[in-house]
Parts: structure tokens; C-alpha cells; sequence
């Protein structure tokens, strides 16, 4: 992937990925690529796929409100993704992402049809906190906790 940081950390425990890391420039034809390369990498850890959607979604929301908002007519800029997954006392993995850029913060302005981005990702997530700075606007989420899948072991050989 164009920017991509990759993978670091590897594995934690049981399976659960260390972290995600990836930089891509603010351009709209990334959005699905970046998507994309979030399910892999969140399938490889055995997170279900129905259960992936919504913070795919999420993900996708805010990289895409980065994209049309915070460099609008300007040079393009860079946007950082973080996606961390952590298994809980309850065996019940989350994942936390951070969605950073190095825009300008716009208030939104009324438009027809526009504008519930942010709340149909709070009601998908347990977690959504926006700062904005001067330097650019940092979104941090989590996602709703989700028991991963259990990798099918292959057939047992018999010597």
C-alpha cells in the first residue's frame, strides 16, 4: 500500500495483532484501499467479518471527513491510521484507532443530507473522542468488544 507503515509488533497474545500502522496522503481513491488493507489485517486476527463492518465503517467515516474537510483546495496532506486490537479480562477483544491528520479543523456547515457522519460513528463504537488543533485534528475510537472467531485447527495426521 502506497505510505504504508505496515504491520508492527507482530502478534500479542493469542493471536490478537500488535498494531497497525499506515500513512496515506489525503486522497479519496485511498479510502477503499485502506479499508481493505484494515479488514486483512483485522481477519488475519479472526475478528469476524460482520463484526469488523461497523468499525470499518467507522474508519472509513473519519479518514473520509480528513479527506473532503481538512485540505479542501490546498496541497494534499497525510493522514495517519493506528489501529491497536487488546483482549480484555473477558477474553473479548476491542480495538482502538486513531485517525490523525495535518488539516485545518472546519466547522461544519449545514447541508442537506450531510453532516451525521460522526454521530452514526459514535453509535457503532463504544468510544469516539475528536480533538482538533491548530496542527490538525486527532479522532480516537474503540470498538465495540467482540469475541474473535476460533481458527479451525487442520486435520490431525496419523503416522
Amino acid at each position: 500500500m502506497v505510505g504504508a507503515a505496515g504491520e508492527q509488533g507482530g502478534r500479542g497474545w493469542d493471536g490478537v495483532p500488535g498494531r497497525l500502522d499506515i500513512v496515506i496522503p489525503a486522497e479519496s481513491w485511498l479510502l477503499g484501499v485502506l479499508r481493505r488493507a484494515v479488514a486483512v489485517w483485522l481477519s488475519s486476527a479472526g475478528r469476524p467479518q460482520d463484526d469488523a463492518e461497523p468499525l470499518l465503517f467507522a474508519i472509513g467515516e473519519i479518514v473520509g471527513n480528513s479527506i473532503d474537510h481538512a485540505h479542501p483546495g490546498e496541497t494534499i496532506g497525510r493522514i495517519s491510521v493506528t489501529v491497536v486490537c487488546e483482549r480484555g479480562a473477558d477474553g473479548l477483544v476491542t480495538a482502538r484507532v486513531e485517525v490523525s491528520d495535518d488539516g485545518r479543523w472546519r466547522v461544519a456547515t449545514a447541508c442537506a443530507g450531510r453532516g451525521n457522519g460522526l454521530a452514526l460513528v459514535a453509535a457503532v463504537t463504544s468510544q469516539l473522542d475528536v480533538v482538533p488543533s491548530p496542527t490538525g485534528t486527532r479522532v480516537s475510537l474503540t470498538s465495540r468488544p467482540v469475541a474473535l472467531r476460533s481458527r479451525a485447527a487442520g486435520p490431525s495426521r496419523s503416522r
